[in-house]
């Protein structure tokens, strides 16, 4: 019974599907040919006009039985230039030293072409437009090698040509009156604009037997000093000229790039004697030189300060004796300048009386530019004190050899002689200079005798 009620219900199902598929295709059909229709009226109602403009009237016709749209729409032509493109031959030229000189001509002796022009500061120069064919490139520096080379330029090619002069140089012997001693020299360095002259870093090389050589020199204008191992001898500086011109005409000429630089010999090797006289000394305010003396009036100055004398030729002591009489007048202090370089630079011997914050002392002191550099190793005297108090002269005795003083003390009243102390200075920091009268304190002294022997 239930197979039967199946078969029977099945061309039921099967003819509503089919009836389905028939109306759903039916649908299409419909759609398609209105979506045509709409098509077929805008075109058949779109309209160009005789110029190819399409035009849509603002009010169409009340009676008209359809719209029209007329569209317009323009169309402007621009014409676009043709661009010709030019490939450019020419030379570039790079040297490693700036502002060179460059010569490019044509090897062809038919062409007259030529360029003369300079690289500028970083050694650049571009030559544009330069017609095909060979050239002569000559690139010249003062104090530089020229170089010249042919090089071939083709049209629409850039050449680059790097050059590197090289540099002329000199071997220079250098001789001289100091036999030993060391030689230092640098290039002076051109003036820029409102700049002064300067004078560039040093090379030093050594002067043996009274010479010396600088091997490949280059040409330049160049500061020279001998520096002389022999204190007795002053430093020396003196500015040359290297080119072979300069050269040639140099003092020596009868010796090839030979250069001849003399050296003054300072050394003052003659006694000297104080007559007191105003004019022979230079006096720090309020000393004075009155009645055969010096007075010494430091009062209220703690700064160190020096009498030095006026003659140079009395102002170069390397060994020698100093041989002095003085009195401490306020008992604090008596000192004495040995080897001044100037009145900033030199030794300073000193002795302290009852007065004094450090009473009995015997001390060295190093003045550098003025102030108290160093100080030497104190001595204490004052095992003799009786021969330097209550405002006793006395007479002091300096002994110079080398970085050596000796200090001896004589007693006027029983004629015995004491040495007191040996002042050293490791580092000789004068080896040579003028003999004075000094202090470092505020004090007040007489010196009656000043007396230098030359040893």
């Amino acid at each position: 019974m239930k197979l039967k009620n199946q078969l029977q219900s099945k061309p039921s199902n099967l003819l509503n599907f089919q009836m389905r598929k028939s109306i759903n295709f039916t649908l299409r059909i419909f759609s398609t040919l209105i979506f045509s229709s709409v098509l077929s009226f805008i075109s058949v109602n779109a309209q160009i006009d005789e110029r190819g403009d399409k035009t849509t009237p603002r009010n169409p016709p009340r009676n008209s039985p359809r719209t029209r749209t007329i569209i317009q729409t323009k169309i402007k032509v621009i014409k676009v230039p043709e661009v010709k493109y030019q490939k450019i031959s020419g030379l570039a030229i790079t040297t490693v030293q700036p502002n060179a000189g460059v010569v490019l001509e044509s090897a062809n002796a038919k062409n007259k072409y030529k360029q003369i022009k300079n690289t500028d500061s970083d050694g650049i120069l571009n030559l544009e437009n330069v017609p095909s064919g060979r050239y002569v490139l000559t690139v010249s520096l003062k104090g530089f090698v020229t170089e010249e080379s042919e090089i071939e330029i083709k049209a629409a090619q850039l050449v680059t040509v790097p050059v590197n002069l090289a540099p002329i140089t000199h071997d220079i012997s250098i001789k001289t009156n100091v036999l030993n001693g060391e030689l230092r020299y640098a290039p002076i360095q051109k003036r820029v604009g409102t700049a002064s002259r300067g004078i560039g870093g040093y090379c030093m090389i050594p002067i043996k037997d009274g010479y010396a050589t600088i091997l490949r020199m280059q040409e330049g204008d160049y500061n020279l000093e001998v520096h002389p191992d022999d204190v007795e001898y002053q430093t020396v500086s003196k500015e040359i000229a290297v080119s072979e011109e300069a050269l040639s005409k140099a003092e020596n000429a009868g010796q090839k790039n030979e250069i001849f630089i003399e050296s003054k010999r300072t050394i003052s090797t003659e006694d000297f004697i104080a007559n007191w006289k105003s004019d022979e000394w230079k006096l720090p305010a309020n000393w004075k030189v009155e009645n055969k003396r010096m007075k010494v009036d430091n009062t209220g100055n703690a700064l160190p300060q020096v009498a030095l004398l006026q003659n140079e030729r009395f102002n170069h002591y390397k060994d020698f004796e100093l041989k002095t009489n003085v009195r401490s007048l306020d008992n604090k202090s008596v000192g004495f300048v040995l080897r001044a370089k100037d009145d900033k630079n030199y030794y300073l011997i000193q002795i302290t009386s009852s007065a004094a914050t450090e009473p009995y002392y015997l001390t060295g002191y190093i003045i550098k530019n003025g102030k108290i550099a160093d100080t030497l190793v104190p001595t204490n005297i004052k095992a003799y004190a009786q021969s330097i108090s209550d405002q006793k002269y006395f007479n002091l005795v300096i002994t110079a050899k080398g970085n050596i003083f000796k200090v001896t003390l004589e007693d006027i009243e029983t004629g015995r002689s004491y040495v007191i102390g040996i002042i050293e200075d490791q580092n000789s920091t004068f080896p040579i200079g003028a003999i004075g009268i000094g202090t470092k304190d505020s004090s007040r002294f007489d010196v009656n005798q000043f007396y230098i022997n030359y040893k």
